[in-house]
């Protein structure tokens, strides 16, 4: 039975009106698929209109003068909006000295735009109403005029007398700052002793393998590049291989350069007790002078102690050294006596000596004289 019911509604021309899904105004009729597929077209992303290889987004707005209120600011960047596009960023930095606005606007543009040199425009400066001058403040109506030049209040704009706001278009590139970031990096490098310690640190870190429970895990790997085997071995070497007459010649210069700066303090404070007027001497100032003449006094003496048993000890060492050559000369003297003794006695006894009796040739023979 349903089955035949249903059969008949598809059937009857009400029936199949009735299947179909309803349209209006607000809920269009839905496209079948094949219409949707003759129809759809292709999708890039980014659109062809965004796409930032045509052109620059991101500009420097350089005022003439510094930005007195944010209404100005407002103003300036309708001004923008109508030469180059919408804004979708805009960023007003402020001196950190004053907080108030310097005459610098960096902002962003939704559609690239191409700029082959810097614009210059001028526009008038919005109009403050009575309201906000005497309440400190701006008021919504002068931020809207400020948002909407054509809708604001013709007759107020002719009767302000505000300078004309004055300022510049420029694209902005990031090729500066990071000339500037590779600039630093070439001059701060690391000293001799920074190199050991993040040595040190690092081989640390891979000791300590992670951790107890692995907080550690992976920041010895992180800061690898910051260890340099050729530069901790230059370092190994210099320690190793020290020049001494070099260190000695440093150290002479460091002398004289010291020296120097020390004369040149010196004469600075006579020439300025030469040329100041001499101020009555008071009572502690008589005091320190007495205690700095007792004290040079003090130090002579001592110097002359040290000098007169310097002389002493001189005196002493001499007196002793005396002694003991006189010593060696006495010791030495009774032996060169005998020797000299020795010396005159020989001759006299080869002359005492008889002379022998020299055998004839003749031979004798026995019984017989």
């Amino acid at each position: 039975m349903r089955a035949s019911t249903s059969l008949a509604r598809r059937l009857s021309p009400l029936g199949r009106i009735a299947s179909q899904p309803l349209a209006s105004a607000l809920r269009p009729r839905l496209a079948t698929a094949a219409a949707a597929t003759a129809t759809r077209a292709i999708v890039t992303i980014p659109h062809p209109s965004l796409n930032v290889e045509g052109g620059q987004t991101r500009f420097a707005i350089k005022m003439f003068d510094h930005l007195p209120s944010l209404t100005d600011s407002l103003a300036v960047l309708r001004a923008v909006e109508a030469q180059l596009g919408p804004v979708i960023k805009v960023d007003v930095p402020k001196d950190t000295s004053t907080m108030r606005a310097t005459n610098l606007i960096f902002v962003t543009l939704l559609k690239p735009v191409v700029l082959d040199k810097p614009l210059s425009l001028e526009i008038p400066a919005p109009t403050l109403s009575t309201e906000s001058t005497h309440l400190g403040g701006v008021a919504l109506k002068d931020v809207l005029a400020a948002l909407h030049p054509a809708a604001g209040d013709s007759k107020a704009t002719k009767s302000n007398t505000a300078q004309p706001l004055r300022f510049r278009i420029e694209a902005r590139t990031s090729e500066g700052k990071n000339r500037q970031w590779r600039q630093f990096g070439a001059r701060v490098t690391r000293t001799p002793h920074e190199v050991q310690e993040d040595d040190r640190i690092v081989r640390a870190l891979r000791e300590f393998d992670g951790g107890f429970y692995g907080g550690f895990g992976g920041v010895a790997e992180q800061f690898k590049s910051f260890v340099n085997e050729r530069d901790v071995a230059l370092v190994e070497e210099a320690a190793v291989v020290e020049d001494p007459e070099a260190a000695l010649e440093e150290e002479q210069a460091a002398e004289a350069v010291a020296a120097a700066k020390a004369a040149r303090k010196a004469a600075k404070a006579a020439a300025l007790a030469e040329t100041a007027p001499a101020a009555p001497r008071s009572r502690s100032s008589k005091t320190k002078e007495q205690k700095a003449q007792a004290q040079a006094k003090s130090r002579e003496e001592k110097m002359r102690d040290k000098a007169l048993q310097a002389a002493l000890l001189e005196l002493k060492l001499e007196r002793e050294a005396t002694a003991a050559a006189a010593e060696t000369e006495a010791s030495a003297a009774p032996e060169e006596k005998e020797a000299e003794v020795a010396a005159q006695l020989e001759p006299a006894a080869q002359e005492q000596e008889p002379p022998t009796a020299q055998k004839g040739a003749w031979r004798w023979l026995p019984g017989r004289k």
